[in-house]
């Protein structure tokens, strides 16, 4: 006589199919809470954390060598420069980003200025062109024997020779040092960073 389990199943073990709907049916149980969880955590941190409610207005006067493009704070939140970016992009490769901490605290009347400066001094750079990191950095004025073109931003009125470099000529070769045309940069765009990531609160294509 052979030995019955459940509803005589040979050799008293359970099938299999009895188990996969229950298994089945834990697995998604949990994968619901995780997901219950995370996005409780991101609308608290979002909450806490909220996108700025600003207004910017972009002015955009010259082209080429000679373009000028001005962003203001035209009312709504005040935002701490530390947590904005200006991100460029363009043709050919054009590509840039800077902190605009030195902007401060950035409020109604608030003032930014990108535009191009040849040979710029850059600060602490290394000999012969060879240092290519170059966003960020301080410009000193401009040298023609060592200065390196480049897209610059300064704040508040301030020149942009003294300002800070957003995109440089450098490349990744110390032996390839290209041009960064002016008439290459297409876009400018305005990122706010918060606890849970990263927005954009303005964007402008250059005409």
């Amino acid at each position: 006589m052979i030995p019955t389990g459940h509803r005589g199943v040979p050799g008293g073990r359970r099938s299999d199919r009895a188990i996969s709907p229950a298994l089945g049916f834990a697995v998604a149980l949990l994968v619901t809470v995780v997901l219950a969880v995370a996005v409780g955590v991101l609308v608290g941190a979002i909450a806490e954390d909220p996108e700025p409610d600003a207004d910017f207005e972009w002015t955009q006067n010259g082209q080429g060598a000679d373009l000028e493009v001005t962003l203001e704070h035209a009312g709504g939140d005040s935002i701490p420069g530390d947590r904005l970016t200006l991100d460029a992009s363009g043709i050919r490769g054009l590509s840039g980003n800077t902190s605009l901490e030195d902007w401060g605290t950035v409020r109604n009347g608030s003032t930014l200025t990108v535009g191009f400066v040849a040979d710029a001094d850059v600060e602490a750079r290394q000999p012969y062109r060879s240092d290519t990191d170059l966003e960020g950095r301080t410009i000193n004025g401009t040298d023609t024997e060592t200065g390196v073109d480049v897209i610059a931003i300064a704040v508040e009125g301030r020149p942009l020779q003294n300002g800070t470099v957003l995109v440089s000529s450098m490349t990744e070769s110390e032996d390839d040092v290209g041009d960064t045309p002016p008439a290459d940069l297409r876009t400018l765009r305005l990122v706010w960073t918060g606890s849970w990531g990263e927005t954009e609160l303005d964007e402008y294509v250059i005409e």
